[in-house]
């Protein structure tokens, strides 16, 4: 076996967790064939649709063996990607301009979860075996990872994958991850975007529990989760923090867009019916996370909006930021010297 390959393989089976993993794949497919264009598509398994897409163009430096891969993700990409197309084989085409397109198909119970699209101005097929191999060794570590990181009840992703994302997030990283190993250098276009941490609570859960019993508090927590994915359908960053606590972490500098998504949420949660339980409601605390903040520090300080709202009524949306500003909350007083990982 080539020992590059044989390297490939080693770095790809040491990864521990999906964003690494999926760097590590497309180091390895850019490094082994000669491509112009590569995009990993996330699909909805239900309908097929582009939930989301990253899409890189590499550009090789022939004098030192190096590349360069920035992003070119665009909507108008997603749209011409977005057909519902839920096709599990591998396929090989040529488009009309000339480029060779090589798609795999990565698959999880017979139902499509990701594609893996290859563009090259060179006749690569005689790089299908490779790439199909190295997608299946994703394939599998992928399978393995996606059972660590999400919550066996809910599905969503759980304590241990939102360390991890926020650790990313702080530290200047885009959250789907720059693509980088020793020959591949990432562009990244937009360092100021704003990030905003959302803490939501079910109200009286105890008491959910206490009159139904835990089977239908499970049956409520179930049914939250699957509320959560529909309405926040445009993110992946959702998460079970611990029994009736979510997270989920949105994207944005609107900060009026921000709330109008969030107490939308909260609007859209008090007005559904659960079985046998009927009425539920949710206090949401949230606040903004740039990077270099402190994770621990902006997480309380959501906490702490949230802990307001549960105090005061319950049922509603507050930002911490602006319960300060509004005198109904201190500004807490941290010590320095703060080791930011």
């Amino acid at each position: 076996m080539d020992i590059g390959v044989l390297n490939s393989v080693i770095d790809i089976t040491s990864q521990r967790d999906m964003d690494s993993l999926e760097n590590s794949l497309i180091a390895t497919l850019v490094e082994m064939a000669p491509i112009s264009q590569l995009s990993l598509v996330k699909n909805n398994p239900v309908t097929g649709e582009v939930t989301d897409l990253i899409c890189l163009k590499v550009e090789s430096h022939s004098a030192s063996g190096d590349y360069t891969v920035s992003e070119i993700t665009s909507q108008k990409k997603i749209n011409e990607l977005d057909g519902n197309d839920k096709n599990i084989a591998s396929t090989i085409t040529r488009k009309k301009d000339g480029t060779m397109e090589i798609i795999v198909p990565v698959v999880f119970s017979e139902v499509l979860q990701r594609k893996i699209i290859v563009e090259s101005q060179e006749d690569i097929s005689g790089y299908l075996s490779l790439i199909q191999s190295f997608v299946k060794i994703y394939e599998n570590y992928l399978f393995i990872l996606n059972e660590s990181d999400h919550d066996q009840l809910t599905g969503l992703l759980n304590r241990r994958a939102f360390d991890r994302k926020v650790k990313s997030l702080v530290q200047d990283k885009k959250l789907y991850s720059p693509y980088s190993r020793a020959s591949v250098t990432y562009s990244q276009k937009d360092k100021h975007r704003s990030y905003w941490l959302v803490v939501i609570d079910i109200d009286h859960f105890k008491k959910v529990n206490d009159k139904y019993g835990h089977l239908y508090g499970d049956e409520v927590l179930l049914k939250f989760s699957q509320l959560m994915g529909e309405y926040f359908s445009n993110t992946e960053l959702l998460f079970r923090y611990g029994g009736e606590e979510f997270i989920l972490i949105l994207e944005g500098n609107d900060r009026g867009l921000i709330y109008d998504q969030i107490e939308g949420f909260r609007y859209f949660i008090e007005s559904t019916a659960f079985p046998l339980v009927g009425q539920i409601t949710v206090s949401i605390g949230y606040e903004e996370v740039k990077p270099r903040d402190y994770p621990p520090i902006k997480l309380e300080l959501a906490d702490k909006a949230l802990y307001y709202v549960k105090n005061h009524g319950r049922n509603q949306v507050c930002n911490y930021a602006q319960l300060v500003a509004e005198g109904k909350l201190s500004t807490p007083h941290f010590h320095d010297g703060v080791d930011l990982f």
